[in-house]
Formats: C-alpha cells, sequence, structure tokens
C-alpha cells in the first residue's frame, strides 16, 4: 500500500483508481508506441538463479520452440530471424490457455540479456504494446535472470484485457521463471499448451 493525499491505495493501481486519481498516470502508466497517449501497464516480474551461462540463457530464451515450455503465453511459434545481435520472432500468443493473436517481435542481444519489443507486425500490433526483458548477472551460485513482462493493451481492447488479465499475467511471469530453471537445467518443462 502506498499513500497518496492521505488515502492508502494498493501498489498496482487499477485503471479506475487511476482515472479517479490522475496524479497516478506517472507513476503507473506505459506511453504508448501507437498513440502516444498514456495506457495502463500490466507488469509480471520474475526471478530465477539458473545452473547456465548468460549466453546459454539468451539462446535458450531465443529457441522458441525449446522455451515454450517455460513460457505458456507463447502459442504457435514461426519464422525467426537473426542479424547478429538483433532479430525478430512471430509466434502466437496464449492466453489463459487459448490461443492469443500472432505478432511479429523484434529483440535486441545486449551484454547483459535479452529485450524484446512492441510487435511490429501481425494481429498483435492492433492489439498490444509490450516490452519483454531478461537481465542476466553472473553469481558464485549461478546466473541470475531477472525477467519482466509489461504489456499495454490497446483500445477497444483494454477495457477487456485490463481486469480479466491483470492478476493472472503479473502471476504468470513469476510462475514461468519456476519452468524457466527446470527447463533450462533439466529439460522439464510439461506440456506447453496447457494453459
Amino acid at each position: 500500500m502506498r499513500a497518496v493525499n492521505g488515502d492508502c491505495l494498493p501498489a498496482g493501481a487499477s485503471a479506475a483508481d487511476m482515472a479517479r486519481r490522475p496524479e497516478l498516470l506517472e507513476e503507473l502508466v506505459y506511453y504508448s508506441t501507437s498513440t502516444g497517449y498514456p495506457e495502463p501497464v500490466i507488469v509480471g516480474e520474475g526471478r530465477a538463479t539458473v545452473a547456465a551461462s548468460t549466453s546459454e540463457v539468451v539462446e535458450f530464451v531465443l529457441d522458441l520452440h525449446r522455451y515454450r515450455l517455460a513460457d505458456r503465453k507463447i502459442g504457435r511459434v514461426g519464422r525467426i530471424e537473426r542479424h547478429g545481435d538483433t532479430g525478430t520472432v512471430r509466434f502466437a500468443g496464449r492466453i489463459k490457455g487459448l490461443p492469443g493473436p500472432s505478432g511479429v517481435y523484434p529483440f535486441t542481444i545486449t551484454p547483459t540479456g535479452l529485450r524484446f519489443g512492441s510487435p511490429i507486425a501481425g494481429a498483435a500490433k492492433w492489439i498490444l504494446d509490450f516490452k519483454g526483458t531478461f537481465d542476466c548477472e553472473e553469481s558464485q551460485d549461478g546466473t541470475i535472470v531477472r525477467h519482466t513482462e509489461a504489456f499495454a493493451f490497446k483500445r477497444p481492447w483494454r477495457w477487456l484485457a485490463e481486469p480479466l488479465l491483470r492478476g493472472w499475467l503479473e502471476a504468470d511471469t513469476a510462475e514461468e521463471m519456476v519452468r524457466f530453471k527446470q527447463v533450462i537445467e533439466h529439460g522439464r518443462g510439461g506440456d506447453p499448451d496447457r494453459g
């Protein structure tokens, strides 16, 4: 909880809270790449320490056919194009186990991990803005991987997606990192088509 003008609001205040309290906008929004207007953001975060190097983590995540064992939000995987440290991946999303829109997402490999951006083609381009990061820090115990996913749904989808998906998306990223550790270290992750 945090205090705003004497009132307490949860750290993840909703779109309705923001409508009532516009001073929260700067703290809780992402500016849409398509409209330039502020959009509510759903952020999921997770962390795992794994027995793999930063480069092994990056290669594992970019192998979407394998990575979808950890990330159940990835459905059908399409073309993956790579040009040095940049490229694009095409895949269809999965929302609570149901097929979601397909998109082409750009990525950039950094010295400490991997960055994904908003879809640049496909139906997903019209539905959401997205930012995904994998930040790695090598330690004595293994590589600490911090994963963040930020979703900003566009109108008119936002009014449906925001209340229905917020809790699920926030929780799923943390659960994804538990599966991430199992798959990268032991090759186990279960059925990727299960929601």
